[in-house]
């Protein structure tokens, strides 16, 4: 599998920029139609430690939601909620 090509989005939570990736790049599968339009198929690669919120301040999704997405991309081991 070819390694998916990663954009930057600035995160205020950070205070810097964070590289972001579509979920179906990272799974190498074939985008369904109307997918790249949809910012709920947006991963951020720099979810962790060193999110300050509940709140993930680049896709407004719960922090948790975005590391459930890495978990689903299998980037990420499940945490104990």
């Amino acid at each position: 599998m070819s390694t998916p090509k990663t954009s930057l989005a600035y995160c205020s939570g950070r205070d810097r920029m964070v590289r972001v990736v579509w979920k179906w790049d990272l799974l190498g599968v074939p985008a369904p139609e109307g997918a790249r339009d949809d910012p709920a198929h947006l991963v951020c690669l720099d979810q962790g430690g060193e999110c300050t919120g509940s709140v993930c301040p680049v896709f407004q999704v719960p922090s948790r939601e975005m590391e459930l997405r890495l978990v689903e991309a299998g980037l990420k081991e499940p945490s104990v909620p």
